[in-house]
């Protein structure tokens, strides 16, 4: 193998940031990374977790004995050197760990205020992303419930009257506030509307975005419009919660269709 593919690249990510690879495998690796934007920008997220979970591993944590013998029993897998590579694919699934990294996380990073360039700029290369969904579901409620417990807040997946707009699934994301900062965890959720895919990202910016530029009335609620590198992202506020809507739909029907959902 000469080269990486994307899927590789996540596949083995762990493996690749513990410094297990030799210099043949490591460079393939470098190569890729330094080329794929998107795999950067996943390798950033894989990183902002770790750092934030690591913490938390010091901390003595109360099991079941169910939940123990599982780990265990992991653990001893992930030891078996021909296998080492295949298990490293669990760690990128949901934990109850997760749980406390949110709140955590809202403890240890101050709110400062958001640079909405940056978040635009942040909400369009994550739509872009082919990641998969970790909940693959058509149905509101089983995102809420697989969502609850895992952020510091409970995110409320909007409910579309467009017959055009279906929901694919959702998965745990963040947002970064300012460049060069860390971010805050938020959820993703997928649609597809017609031939088209829409994102939206939920996360609690305590209503700091401020909504007073490229304003557009929804109803009574103020959206704020943004268009770049074909596509168009509208941000709204419910609360204190942020809902951030990306498509390259046109703008026009991006409004009409959040209007059936507010």
């Amino acid at each position: 193998m000469n080269t990486v593919g994307c899927e590789e690249f996540r596949a083995f990510v762990d493996p690749y940031m513990d410094g297990e690879f030799d210099e043949r495998e490591r460079a393939m690796f470098d190569a890729h990374q330094a080329s794929c934007p998107d795999c950067q920008h996943f390798l950033e997220q894989k990183s902002w977790l770790l750092d934030a979970v690591k913490p938390l591993l010091k901390q003595p944590c109360q099991m079941s004995p169910d939940a123990r013998n599982r780990l265990n029993k992991r653990l001893r897998v992930a030891q078996r050197p021909e296998k080492a590579k295949a298990v490293v694919r669990w760690i990128a699934h949901p934990i109850p760990a997760l749980a406390l990294v949110a709140v955590a996380l809202v403890l240890i990073v101050p709110l400062t205020g958001f640079n909405t360039s940056v978040v635009v700029d942040d909400l369009v290369d994550q739509h872009r992303q082919k990641v998969p969904v970790e909940v693959p579901t058509a149905i509101n409620s089983e995102v809420e419930t697989w969502l609850a417990g895992k952020l510091p807040f409970s995110a409320a997946t909007p409910r579309f009257r467009d017959q055009r707009v279906s929901l694919l699934g959702a998965r745990l994301s963040r947002i970064r506030m300012k460049e060069a900062q860390r971010s805050l965890p938020a959820a993703q959720l997928i649609y597809r509307v017609g031939a088209h895919k829409m994102s939206v990202l939920v996360f609690d910016g305590h209503g700091t975005i401020d909504l007073q530029e490229n304003i557009q009335m929804v109803g009574d609620r103020p959206v704020q419009m943004h268009d770049r590198h074909g596509h168009r992202v509208a941000l709204f506020n419910v609360g204190d919660l942020t809902y951030a809507v990306t498509s390259d739909l046109p703008a026009q029907e991006i409004v009409e269709v959040i209007g059936t959902s507010l």
